[in-house]
């Protein structure tokens, strides 16, 4: 006759908190492959890309050396494993129902918009435009997670201007906001701390010769990545059973990788700082 385990109940919060731990799982890989710092060697910088995709077709080109380009490495799994107990058995009584919760309770989409400044010289401040998702952890904590795109121009001392074309990035922001009460009543007010990842890519004005020892390629464009750890302030401006919006400002620091995809070593972004002030819209399930 099988036993049955000695498993202690699990709350209805169980599952999202596990959820929400296996899904910080890439993020922190992410960050790891950020600080990674891949051998230099002899890798050109993003100054002799400029400098080469500045010449026309014309003009006699130079191989530039790169480092490997990046690949993508596989999520690392998580192994669950069970230990049966043979211990005698135990009536344990039987635990109350659960409340019944619609589907996709304490879920909501939307859409962010906004615009950002950097306080470096490489880009000059943009507008952002993207789709948010979110989930009320309780009725005074929220988790949210966006994906923005917004296109960018190069400030006048980066050195890009007539190398670098169409320039952009594409931030993934995670935060988690507490409201702040009087008198057991939300105020409308709601700190929140917050990381980014972001990609500033562009494209070659000319393509680039590269040669990372397997032999020579051409390149037409290239991405940077960075991380940046932030706190804001949310401000409730409208709040209805239906749709809220909120006034959201973020401030943090930026801080970019060694080499681009591409293997150039970055001798041109550094560690930075950045404001952010967006709309979000919230549509609760």
């Amino acid at each position: 006759m099988s036993r049955p385990n000695r498993v202690a109940p699990v709350t209805r919060r169980a599952p999202l908190a596990a959820l929400a731990f296996i899904s910080l799982i890439p993020l922190a890989a992410g960050c790891a492959a950020l600080h990674d710092h891949p051998p230099r060697g002899a890798a050109d910088g993003l100054q002799a890309a400029a400098h080469e995709a500045s010449k026309d077709d014309t003009e006699k080109k130079k191989v530039l050396a790169t480092e490997p380009p990046r690949h993508e490495t596989p999520s690392p799994a998580v192994e669950v494993e069970t230990v049966s107990c043979d211990e005698p058995e135990q009536h344990v009584a039987p635990a109350p129902p659960a409340r019944h919760r619609r589907f996709l309770e304490g879920w909501d989409i939307g859409v962010v918009a906004g615009g950002a400044a950097s306080s470096g010289a490489m880009l000059e401040p943009g507008a952002d435009l993207g789709l948010r998702g979110g989930y009320a952890i309780s009725p005074l904590t929220h988790a949210d997670l966006s994906l923005t795109y917004g296109a960018r121009r190069w400030g006048g001392a980066s050195g890009f201007i007539g190398a670098f074309d169409s320039p952009y990035e594409i931030t993934t922001d995670l935060s988690i906001r507490q409201a702040i009460t009087r008198n057991g009543r939300p105020m409308g007010l709601s700190p929140l701390l917050g990381f980014q990842l972001t990609s500033v890519g562009w494209d070659f004005r000319h393509p680039v010769v590269a040669d990372d020892g397997s032999g020579p390629r051409v390149l037409s464009s290239d991405l940077l990545d960075s991380y940046a750890p932030y706190a804001g302030l949310a401000t409730r401006l409208i709040d209805s059973p239906r749709m809220r919006l909120d006034w959201v400002v973020k401030a943090g620091a930026r801080f970019y990788a060694t080499s681009t995809w591409e293997g150039f070593t970055n001798d041109t972004f550094h560690p930075t700082g950045f404001v952010q002030v967006q709309l979000e819209t919230h549509f609760p399930f």
